[in-house]
């Protein structure tokens, strides 16, 4: 009997260090990425398989509610969003990103900055809208303003930095801001949930801010093709009614596109190259468009040779991200080991000796595949990796041979 107690007792400690840790005080922690411009998203269960709910800066404060081995619940004191945060990226006791007087960032209103020819140089803030008005402090390249007003070629403006409110030269200011999004972010027609939604700008894309609200941002998105807003060509497309749509683009643009595709009645299958290759696209996938679409890619780690598997192994380990390196990263490392057996080859960094090389080279075993030069005009061939989007997940479907 007293046998049975003390399993009893061991197995009730293994389940009670297994289960998330609620806490009963409040323990405060710190957003802490890689980046120092990074951010993590907050989801609705513990694991990247459930639905992201917001997301969280570095440096932003958080009360921890849930402690687990894996993941933590934290609420996000700034924005109030609760959810669950991967444990690697929250500092227990941490010290949170606090804005500094005069922080740049604390623009509002029409936004921009300045601008200069030589990067050294210094433009005035004058106290009216003229030379002949004195001078009342001096900005730099890249200063960031509120523009309040215009005046005959001038500016009227207030500088957060500088604390001060005062008329710059036109021929100085850059309207706008460039910025990066933190997280997958609705764009919509106007400020509030209420206006139509054009599309969906992905983390990380790159938008010049035009104005800074209370709560809403007017921004502009041009994205690598230079368009946030594909209605025209998808009319066209969705009045044809093809039974598959082939999407090229980069992963950052996909979701912005299908959602469009679906709001205007196109019912048909996804198809893309290798630029889908990042789990990130997963991510933003939140209403399982792309869910049964294929694409056509270069590797993956179920059908992976020793030495892919090793290139995984060493990129989580150095990187400490969670997802697999995408066909881009895969290929530039497959780029830059030719270019280094190249060299080897060659003996010496002579431009001539290494294009020698490079050209002799008749077959390599890369990340990517093994690839063949036989064709003479410098292409490689290789087999296709085929990859079915299924669960949320990338799902080895075929390999195609040349």
């Amino acid at each position: 009997m007293k046998r049975k107690l003390v399993i009893l007792m061991v197995i009730c400690l293994l389940v009670t260090a297994l289960m998330p840790c609620a806490l009963a005080d409040s323990v405060k922690g710190v957003i802490k990425t890689p980046a120092a411009d990074g951010s993590v998203n907050i989801r609705s269960e513990a694991g990247v398989n459930h639905s992201i709910v917001g997301w969280a800066k570095n440096g932003a404060a958080v009360e921890i509610l849930y402690q687990g081995n894996k993941w933590h619940k934290v609420k996000v004191e700034s924005t109030g969003k609760t959810g669950w945060v991967y444990a690697r990226y929250v500092s227990i006791g941490g010290t949170a990103n606090t804005p500094s007087k005069g922080d740049q960032s604390a623009v509002s209103g029409n936004v921009a900055s300045v601008t200069t020819k030589y990067a050294g140089s210094t433009v005035n803030i004058r106290a009216g809208a003229g030379t002949n008005y004195n001078a009342i402090a001096a900005v730099t390249r890249g200063t960031r303003l509120s523009v309040l007003s215009t005046a005959n070629g001038w500016y009227q403006v207030s500088v957060p930095s500088k604390g001060v409110t005062g008329y710059i030269s036109a021929s100085y200011v850059s309207l706008g801001l460039s910025a990066r999004t933190t997280g997958n972010v609705n764009f919509r027609t106007g400020a509030g949930t209420g206006y139509e939604r054009i599309g969906t700008i992905a983390k990380g894309s790159k938008i010049t801010v035009l104005s800074v609200g209370e709560k809403w941002s007017q921004v502009s998105y041009n994205g690598k093709t230079g368009e946030a807003d594909f209605t025209s060509q998808l009319t066209k497309i969705a009045t044809a009614a093809p039974d598959i749509l082939l999407l090229p683009n980069f992963y950052e643009e996909i979701v912005t596109q299908t959602t469009q595709a679906r709001a205007m009645g196109y019912t048909g299958k996804f198809i893309g190259s290798d630029t889908w290759g990042d789990t990130s696209l997963l991510e933003w996938d939140t209403e399982n468009l792309l869910e049964g679409s294929v694409w056509c890619g270069h590797y993956h780690k179920d059908v992976a040779s020793d030495a892919a598997l090793k290139f995984i192994d060493k990129y989580h380990e150095t990187y400490k991200e969670d997802g697999d390196p995408n066909d881009i990263v895969a290929l530039n490392y497959d780029s830059v080991m030719l270019l280094k057996m190249a060299i080897e080859k060659a003996n010496k960094l002579d431009r001539e000796a290494i294009h020698e090389a490079l050209n002799s080279t008749e077959s390599y075993e890369g990340v990517t595949g093994n690839m063949t030069w036989n064709n003479g005009n410098g292409d490689p061939t290789k087999s296709a990796v085929v990859i079915k989007i299924e669960d949320n997940e990338f799902k080895y479907l075929a390999t195609v041979e040349p």
